[in-house]
């Protein structure tokens, strides 16, 4: 998150002013190296480098040879965007948004939705006396979950 003061903004927890023009001109938009997106990703989180560290397993040196410039690359920079909550794709190499803009609880229900339209898909094109089948295997699936407790 961004705090805006006139015209510069501060990354919470960190001393550096950046200059804010149209957004498209912030280097959090654009975020051209790791250190920088590793910076603006830890801002987002509102974590310190030992929280980093803790919450990903990376070792503390190697996140602070990052936010250095001095390392480019990292192996885990998946744990590292997890961690921060954002996007490991932004996170590596700057490609879409910074973080997701689908919820993971609304990705999970189109996920289930998707899987009742394939599965009505798939139905649709058995014939009568397949889908008949289908039914019989699924009412008596459905019979043994709950004999065994389960939903």
């Amino acid at each position: 998150m961004l705090y805006a003061v006139n015209t510069c903004c501060y990354l919470p927890g960190h001393n550096r002013r950046y200059r804010v023009g149209p957004m498209e001109e912030s280097p959090l938009y654009h975020a051209g190296t790791l250190a920088t997106r590793l910076r603006a990703a830890m801002g987002h989180a509102g974590i310190t480098q030992q929280e980093l560290s803790r919450r990903s397993g990376v070792k503390q040196p190697v996140i602070s040879r990052i936010l250095a410039g001095r390392q480019e690359r990292c192996s885990d920079v998946v744990k590292l965007a997890i961690a921060c909550g954002v996007r490991p794709e932004w996170l590596a190499e700057g490609q879409g948004p910074m973080v997701d803009p689908v919820p993971p609880a609304v990705r999970e229900a189109l996920a289930e939705d998707y899987k009742m339209r394939a599965m009505a898909d798939l139905f649709a094109t058995l014939p009568e006396e397949a889908k008949d089948l289908v039914l019989k295997a699924v009412a008596a699936t459905q019979e043994l979950v709950k004999k065994a407790g389960g939903s």
